[in-house]
């Protein structure tokens, strides 16, 4: 785990190249204390940039950037490849000077080149490859996006970075806010790749590389998407549920072992939830001596799940370790967000992601997390509601789906919607009142209403409200990436793993953990895994209760009673702290005079809006206003503080 930086300038224009690169580095170091250093091409045109955590082969020998035994490719690499051992014995390579999984990166360039290395490869990573022999530059991001890349150019130099603020030692790419990006913030927390909040500067989205031609004098980038989730084969998955199980479970039991690979001390969080307590009691099956588990706890009761991580951790013997945040720890974290993530991010459980990140890096420098098996497992309730929606209306339309949609709001719009609100909690804003359900019938498309956080973001519609007009943007903020086949629960899984999945949640985990230098890995995000999932949610999930086949593994360890409870989440009490705590920097940054200045939102609404938040219990409103703050936080650490510093 690593930070990686570097550019192109093929005009030779960029003065004092190890001063600049040096200076890349200097901002990222965070993410790689151990060591680091920077390789320039022969011409001078091509320079890569490293930052090192060590994981594997903790000498000198595992310094990077790294240049192949023949010499054509050198590489800077930020990730771990659970399988580089697999990989070596298939080289069938003479020994190597470094027992790293970035010498097996490199040795496997060698005998394979870009493209099929990288089939090969199970892990995740953030990689920049220059080829000398046809003098091209190739950037690379992982099946899942668990590792980022930034990237951009300005007048004929291009640059790229793990995180923002290198590249604003680069004149030019990070000057101008991108008004779609402050729109999609405020309306689902984060920002999806491609798009970063400044309109020169790019995300690699997962899945993807990009090649860039050195030899010539334009930067033209190349993009090709290497990998997509797919449904398995109907002769990969068996007819019986209880033969599904079995392969799953050899499946995550060969996951959890290869991401228990490590030169240095390595433990798991541990929220008492199905995912983390899985992935403990897997690693607690294979260890051979007790795993270290950590917790974040909360004084509030409705949010605390430590008693329930406490009593596995228990029943499992791990070396247990729980830590309780607190409304005053949240203001002082809420002050550092914008440096830890560069960019303007909102999902508010990145405050206790943090905490935890930093207490387990008091004992580890690894960590398995369970991210993962609520996309590809069924675990969001909002797949059931959208998918029982689906079948409320077309049932009660009498005719197809498509034809219930058409014509839905000229029978009984006002019945249907009905509907909507007892599949769900509508205090929560899930699938929306009367109005979102009626707006999304009379759209009269199938793929809009399948673009569910609209109707599961309540606070989508109500963003707009307090944005500028002048600064808003009518284009659509997320493509849509719908899979050719499978049933609604495959549909918005695939969803989930080109947005929310990669740009909130790995994010979230990638920011936290590395601005304390922790490497974190996910067992359930494993490739090999992905289509036999999305699969059982075809075939089986219909049948069955969200990741049953995940709680069907997990029972063979843990009692059922301490995990099968209602589905919480990572959920923190943000709106009372916004109310309290963090009131007083709320009142600092809703200042009319600064909102006006600034030019991002209407500055009369968002009054409006506070009061009517401050008087009120509104959740929604408490959504609306933690993005707010996020933002306006970034942007004037950003801009006054001289965040890249």
């Amino acid at each position: 785990m690593c930070g990686i930086a570097g550019f192109f300038d093929p005009s030779g224009r960029i003065n004092q190249t190890a001063r600049l690169i040096e200076s890349m580095l200097s901002c990222i170091r965070h993410r790689g204390p151990d060591d680091g250093g920077h390789w320039i091409s022969d011409d001078r045109q091509v320079t890569l940039g490293h930052r090192r955590l060590s994981i594997l082969d903790t000498t000198s020998s595992g310094r990077q950037p790294y240049i192949s035994s023949s010499g054509r490719y050198a590489l800077t690499f930020n990730g771990e490849i659970y399988n580089f051992r697999q990989i070596y014995k298939e080289l069938r390579s003479p020994p190597l000077t470094s027992s790293s999984d970035t010498a097996v990166v490199a040795a496997a360039l060698d005998r394979w080149g870009i493209a099929k290395s990288i089939e090969r490869f199970n892990g995740m990573f953030a990689v920049a490859i220059y080829d000398n022999q046809q003098n091209k530059l190739t950037l690379v991001r992982d099946r899942f996006g668990k590792k980022p890349i930034y990237y951009g150019h300005h007048e004929n130099v291009f640059g790229f970075a793990s995180e923002l603020k290198p590249l604003k030692k680069i004149a030019g790419l990070c000057e101008s806010v991108c008004p779609v990006a402050v729109e999609e913030l405020m309306k689902f927390g984060y920002i999806a790749s491609p798009r970063s909040i400044f309109r020169n500067v790019k995300k690699l989205e997962a899945g993807h590389w990009l090649e860039l031609d050195c030899r010539s004098n334009e930067i033209k980038p190349v993009m090709t998407r290497y990998w997509e989730p797919r449904l398995a084969d109907a002769n990969e998955v068996p007819d019986h549920e209880s033969e599904f199980v079995y392969i799953i479970e050899k499946l995550l039991t060969d996951s959890v072992k290869l991401r228990m690979v490590a030169d240095v001390p390595l433990g798991a969080f541990l929220s008492g939830g199905i995912d983390s307590s899985l992935v403990c009691a897997l690693m607690s099956q294979v260890a051979s001596k007790r795993i270290k588990t950590f917790t974040i706890g909360f004084q509030e009761s409705d949010f605390d799940e430590a008693v329930y991580a406490r009593k596995i951790a228990k029943h499992l013997d791990t070396d247990h370790h729980e830590k309780y945040l607190t409304g005053s720890d949240a203001l002082a974290l809420v002050e550092r967000m914008p440096k830890i993530y560069t960019e303007p991010f909102a999902d508010p459980s990145q405050l206790p992601t943090f905490l935890v990140s930093q207490f387990a890096r008091q004992s580890v420098t690894v960590a398995l997390s369970g991210d993962g098996g609520d996309e590809l497992f069924g675990g969001y309730t909002r797949y059931a509601n959208v998918a029982r929606g689906w079948v409320q209306k077309s049932t009660l339309a009498g005719r197809s789906l498509t034809w219930g949609l058409n014509i839905g709001n000229r029978i009984c719009p006002e019945w249907l919607s009905q509907y909507a609100v007892r599949s769900t909690r509508r205090k929560t804003g899930r699938l929306g009142g009367r109005k979102t359900f009626r707006r999304e019938l009379e759209r009269r498309n199938v793929h809009r209403f399948h673009d569910y956080y609209g109707l599961n973001n309540s606070a989508y519609s109500l963003a707009d409200s307090l944005l500028d007009p002048s600064f808003q943007n009518s284009a659509e903020i997320q493509p849509t990436h719908w899979l050719p086949f499978g049933n609604h629960q495959v549909q918005m899984s695939t969803h989930d793993l080109h947005y929310y999945l990669p740009e909130d949640i790995l994010t979230k985990v990638d920011r936290a953990s590395m601005a304390v230098s922790l490497e974190t890995r996910n067992p359930i995000l494993d490739f090999r895994i992905v289509p036999l999932a999305m699969k059982g949610l075809e075939k089986f999930s219909r049948f069955h209760r969200p990741k049953w086949a995940l709680t069907s593994i997990l029972e063979k360890h843990i009692p059922r009673q301490y995990f099968e409870r209602p589905k919480q989440g990572f959920a923190i009490p943000y709106d009372q702290w916004l109310k309290n705590e963090i009131k007083p920097l709320m009142i600092d940054l809703l200042s009319p005079d600064k909102i006006q200045r600034d030019g991002f939102f209407e500055s009369r609404k968002i009054q409006t809006a506070w009061t009517e938040f401050v008087a009120g219990d509104s959740i929604t409103w408490g959504a609306i206003f933690w993005r707010f703050l996020m933002f306006q936080s970034w942007h004037d650490s950003f801009w006054n503080e001289e965040i890249a510093a």
